[in-house]
């Protein structure tokens, strides 16, 4: 039986999971500066890039034009925060490839709405809870 990811996007399992390892070969590559840790996500296999707020929706672009477009891997998947002390953690999963995480300090990042128009649902979702503001979603 095929598994849903290789009859979406036409690829096996092992192509996927070197893909995702590809993904962050790039990112790393790319972003090293801004890359706080590389890690698992939770108990999962998905891989999670920590950066810096100021490459949040740099990275994000970089995957979407990288990835999704050309070989239909990172959908949006949606976008979720939590509180630390006086940050906030937001987190937006990319389908099948990566996620990606930042510290948000001062109240404001950059939205990713004009690359997922999905993005603003979660923003103002996320704004409202944690008074935050993202820059390109007023």
């Amino acid at each position: 039986m095929q598994d849903p990811i290789s009859a979406v996007i036409d690829v096996s399992s092992t192509e996927v999971v070197a893909l995702q390892a590809q993904a962050i070969q790039e990112v790393r590559a790319r972003f090293s500066k801004e890359i706080v840790e590389v890690n698992y996500f939770g108990k999962s296999t998905a891989r999670c890039v920590w950066v810096t707020q100021d490459a949040w929706r740099s990275v994000a672009a970089f995957l979407k034009e990288r990835f999704e477009q050309k070989l239909g891997l990172g959908q949006f998947d949606g976008l979720f925060g939590f509180s630390i002390d006086s940050s906030v953690v937001l987190t937006y999963g990319l389908r099948d490839l990566t996620y990606v995480r930042c510290s948000v300090t001062g109240g404001a990042v950059e939205s990713l709405r004009d690359l997922w128009p999905v993005a603003e649902f979660f923003e103002k979702e996320l704004s409202q809870r944690f008074r935050l503001t993202f820059l390109g979603n007023q």
